[in-house]
């Protein structure tokens, strides 16, 4: 008797564990999708670049990459604090963030790839 209730709470463990391991995490509502997610760090990726690379810029100027910054969540209708909160949603989810940092590589890439090929040297 002891055998086939214990072989049933094993069998009733790896159900259990099957059936919750196929269930979709829900991302809250305060978070962004992942792909507007990853089109708002795409933008991000690229003011930074842009930024690092203005050897005219002047930090002391109303244009600091704050500014920046500032004008891109604004024409994401986003505030600071819900960016940097899906940030950190995503970041502490390694294999989402993966995905997105990698779905924002091949965005770069592809951008960069376009300004290749119609640059006329």
């Amino acid at each position: 008797m002891k055998r086939v209730v214990y072989f049933s709470l094993i069998a009733l463990a790896v159900v259990l564990e099957a059936c919750g391991g196929s269930r979709k995490e829900v991302v809250p509502a305060n978070i962004l999708p992942e792909t507007r997610f990853s089109n708002l760090l795409t933008d991000v990726r690229l003011l930074e670049g842009a930024y690092s690379i203005d050897n005219q810029r002047i930090d002391s100027s109303s244009y600091t990459v704050g500014s920046y910054y500032d004008l891109l969540l604004k024409r994401y209708e986003l505030t600071r604090e819900q960016y940097l909160e899906s940030y950190a949603y995503y970041a502490a989810r390694p294999d989402v963030m993966l995905r997105i940092e990698t779905k924002v590589s091949e965005k770069l890439d592809s951008i960069q790839l376009a300004g290749v090929s119609s640059n006329p040297e």
